[in-house]
């Protein structure tokens, strides 16, 4: 059997993924809304193809362009799917959006995810972990400050609570992008490419415990000779900001952060690391506006600075 749908707009509709349950079949994409320029489509399909649930759409709120790229059938009998939805009726409005459907079409929960850049945020791809319901995250990219594409993982919990959120900016600080992912365990592992010093791009393939559940990204062209924690980046902020640290060998890592009065608000990294160079987000939101402190212990280092 084949089947075509026609969406409510009369204009442009394609799907962009597809999955099973081992029986059912259930696609994604975008489709041309009635006023409402384009949105996503998520259709479940029977295995003689008559409809399992009818075509589903999802208007972001400002009404324009929101397409679906990808879509995952999760072990608790849950189907995911993630795009962009424009905020705004302009090109850099794009918001990260996770849905999360039961197999009947209905809406569990959804959530959305504005970088700290605030321009575009494109998943394209959503990946579950292979041992657990628990979470699954997506992988695309950030349109970053300086109109430069980075490296973007998101993770959520199972009941669309945010995990995590990696940014990477690859050596060349110019476009990179992560096509795709998978898990081993309950690691993710995803791929694309960084665009090197010299205007290149290279493969990329970069490993996140757990599936950031510690919230960090290694950078995987980096080497580095010496234990350093950089300065926070913006710094002040509001409320994010990225912290980078290098660890010239396999360490014990622990990187927390602490108010004036030297109370701990928030432990970022406590993980068993690979030497490497990593980044982290620190958002502030649920914070006072104030003085900071972020220390990194790993092994024998230990240093502290200060952010605002």
């Amino acid at each position: 059997w084949a089947n075509t749908y026609n969406g409510t707009g009369n204009g442009t509709d394609k799907s962009y993924g597809i999955i099973t349950d081992g029986q059912n079949i259930y696609i994604t994409g975008e489709s041309a809304g009635s006023g409402t320029v384009q949105d996503f489509l998520t259709i479940g399909y029977k295995p003689d193809g008559s409809y399992k649930f009818s075509p589903v759409r999802f208007d972001g709120t400002g009404h324009d362009e929101d397409i679906a790229y990808s879509i995952e059938y999760t072990n608790n009998n849950r189907i995911e799917v993630t795009g962009s939805s424009r905020s705004g009726s302009t090109q850099g409005t794009e918001d990260a959006v996770l849905i999360m459907y039961d197999t009947q079409g209905q809406e569990q929960w959804i959530q959305t995810y504005n970088g700290p850049s605030g321009n575009s945020d494109i998943p394209l791809k959503v990946v579950k972990p292979q041992n657990s319901s628990s979470f699954i995250s997506s992988v695309g990219y950030t349109i970053n400050s300086a109109g430069k594409k980075d490296i973007m993982i998101l993770s959520y919990t199972n009941s669309g609570t945010l995990r995590g959120a990696a940014i990477l900016d690859g050596p060349g600080n110019d476009d990179d992008i992560a096509y795709s992912g998978t898990s081993v365990s309950n690691d993710l592992i995803y791929t694309g490419f960084v665009t090197n010093t010299a205007g290149n791009a290279d493969f990329v393939t970069g490993e996140l415990v757990d599936a950031l559940i510690i919230g960090i990204i290694k950078d995987p062209a980096a080497i580095p000779s010496s234990f350093k924690l950089y300065q926070n980046y913006p710094n002040p902020f509001n409320p994010v900001t990225k912290i980078k640290f290098d660890i010239p060998e396999n360490s014990t890592v622990r990187l927390v952060v602490y108010d004036c009065l030297g109370k701990q608000v928030k432990a970022l990294v406590n993980d068993e690391l690979e030497a490497g160079s990593y980044e982290t987000v620190f958002d502030a939101a649920s914070l006072s506006s104030g003085t900071y402190f972020y220390n990194l212990n790993a092994g024998s280092f230990t240093q502290t600075n200060k952010l605002v």
